[in-house]
């Protein structure tokens, strides 16, 4: 159970300026760092950061502040932020507050301590310097690390960071017979995610507790996760008397938290940091073209398809920056721009090439991008003339700018989302809308009941004309389809015939649809044929069968869970 007293203590917010609050109390003003909660639900938690006089305290809000407003109720918990500590939270994920993310029940039996907490006095500290041995050659003999110490880790993406911390924690459970703490600040859901499933398949999980105060969250969760990571790694060390790996990814992010926390808590404001530090409020592009001085090359590294290249990239061309990019997103099409031009308007990672072993793929493009700025990138960079100018790195941006501005700009944003988002949406209201909104209470109705019975459609049996067919011959197909209580006009089946990758993947595929035949050859199931010719290319065919919702309202095939697949189905040598 957590140690809070049932409090008595209520106040009232005076103001809310994004994620700073301040609240007054009439009789009793809490400490700093207590916790107070507010909200219909009392789900928004702040903690008390300064007591601005006798009756008021500001405090940073450790989750959003949407629907908090002025006069609103806040009620004193009479406790600072506490975190779980205990055995049974070992192999669990858990968030700045101690709740469980890991999709598995809230831990029993652990015990609940301030984050606050005193460091243990220096008698009980060791003064004597060890090493610890992590087991991995590399480090223990040219960098060898402190036991009780701090060491840093810096590296881009793809490099083997994930694989050296899986190492230390595989050695430490191991040899040691200790914890590891990892405390994830500021990372992405998928980040988290991918750690948490190599920490699982690597079977060092058992021995190890991960926190994670993510990138989406206010900067004062961000700010205050990693004090827990510290408090469940102090009662590991003292209590359990074990040896702990703390892991903090990244500290970046958690100094970047602070900074927030401090510009926010009204720092530049103070007199002695006048004309030191200054904090914007409501910083916007005005704002940005007055302070920032800009970068020389935009690197982006995204792992196709998965994360295209964003606009970003593009507004970094427009003035000068030349980028580095795997060919993903608009940087494919600027490449291949430049080639046609044959302008050289920056670097490409890779040639756009993928491959089903991604950690392959990782370590392909690293070695490309290293290559790159040993060979190419620096050295062009650093060539200067007897003017001191680098001529061929300024021929090189103006290239960009000549061949890329014209084609990737604000005009030509803006005309496509006109054209085909917000004209289309505007025309598809109107028609939604007429006639009494007739057409929209039509489409839900039918949404309504094909989602009900989606999760009975099935393909029942696939059949094909002939089991080898040479260069130009025609296939004929056939599939029984379950539809339940849906009928042939509800849906749209179709079959994809590509070529078959060394994976057994389907690629270079083409959607064809298929015929219901007249009536049901039995209750709920129909008859889908198709006639269909692939691509004269010869090699290993195969093809698949997917039923999709159909409705003459429904402008995007893919609704979201509405999709049946007839599973991968035998390939025709062709």
């Amino acid at each position: 159970m957590r140690n809070e007293s049932p409090p008595s203590n209520h106040g009232a917010v005076v103001s809310v300026r994004g994620s700073v609050v301040d609240v007054r109390f009439e009789h009793h003003l809490p400490p700093i760092f207590s916790v107070l909660r507010a909200g219909a639900g009392q789900e928004i938690v702040v903690e008390v950061m300064t007591q601005l006089d006798a009756c008021r305290i500001r405090g940073i809000a450790l989750t959003p502040t949407q629907g908090l407003a002025r006069g609103m109720p806040v009620k004193d918990t009479g406790a600072p932020l506490q975190a779980p500590v205990g055995k049974k939270i070992i192999s669990r994920m858990f968030d700045v507050f101690g709740h469980a993310i890991d999709r598995q029940p809230e831990p029993a039996d652990v015990q609940w301590r301030t984050v606050h907490r005193a460091p243990s006095p220096l008698s009980e500290r060791s003064t004597k310097s060890e090493v610890f041995e992590t087991g991995i050659k590399a480090i223990d003999v040219l960098v060898p690390l402190e036991r009780g110490g701090k060491a840093g880790l810096f590296g881009g993406a793809g490099v083997g960071k994930t694989v050296l911390l899986t190492e230390m924690i595989h050695n430490m459970i191991g040899h040691q017979k200790g914890m590891s703490i990892f405390c994830g600040i500021g990372e992405r859901c998928r980040e988290g995610e991918e750690l948490y499933s190599a920490m699982k398949a690597a079977g060092v999980l058992q021995n190890m507790v991960m926190v994670y105060g993510q990138m989406n969250e206010p900067p004062g969760s961000r700010f205050r996760v990693g004090d827990v990571a510290l408090t469940m790694a102090e009662y590991f060390r003292d209590d359990e008397h074990r040896d702990v790996l703390l892991l903090i990814d990244n500290i970046f992010r958690f100094i970047q938290a602070g900074m927030e926390v401090s510009g926010l808590m009204g720092l530049a404001r103070r007199p002695e940091f006048r004309r030191r530090v200054v904090f914007l409020e409501n910083y916007d592009m005005a704002s940005a073209r007055c302070l920032l001085q800009g970068c020389d090359v935009w690197l982006n590294t995204p792992r196709r398809p998965l994360e295209a290249s964003g606009t970003s990239g593009m507004k970094a061309q427009a003035n000068g920056v030349l980028n580095l990019s795997t060919l993903d997103g608009w940087w494919d099409e600027a490449w291949d721009l430049g080639t046609r031009h044959r302008a050289e308007i920056g670097w490409a990672i890779g040639r756009g090439e993928t491959y089903s072993d991604l950690s392959r793929q990782d370590d392909i493009e690293a070695e490309a991008l290293y290559a790159l700025l040993e060979k190419e990138i620096i050295p062009t960079f650093y060539e200067r003339g007897a003017d001191g100018l680098p001529r061929k790195w300024i021929a090189r941006m103006k290239s960009s700018i000549t061949v890329l501005c014209p084609e990737f700009n604000m005009h030509r944003m803006a005309k496509q989302y006109t054209d085909e988002y917000y004209l289309v949406a505007h025309d598809r209201c109107l028609e939604l809308a007429a006639d009494g909104a007739s057409k929209a209470r039509s489409l839900a109705a039918w949404l309504d009941r094909v989602e009900k019975a989606w999760p009975r459609l099935r393909v029942e049996s696939v059949e094909n004309s002939v089991p080898e067919i040479a260069l130009g011959d025609r296939v004929q197909l056939s599939a029984r389809v379950f539809l339940d209580s849906l009928t042939p006009d509800d849906v749209l089946v179709e079959t994809l015939m590509g070529r078959v990758n060394a994976d057994g993947e389907l690629t270079d595929f083409a959607a064809s649809p298929m015929q219901a035949a007249s009536g049901a050859s039995s209750a709920g199931t129909y008859t889908f044929g198709c006639d269909i010719q692939p691509k004269v290319r010869s090699g290993l065919y195969g093809y698949a069968i997917r039923i999709l919702p159909n409705h003459p309202s429904v402008r995007n095939r893919f609704l979201p869970g509405l999709i049946r697949w007839a599973g991968r189905c035998p390939a025709e040598r062709h």
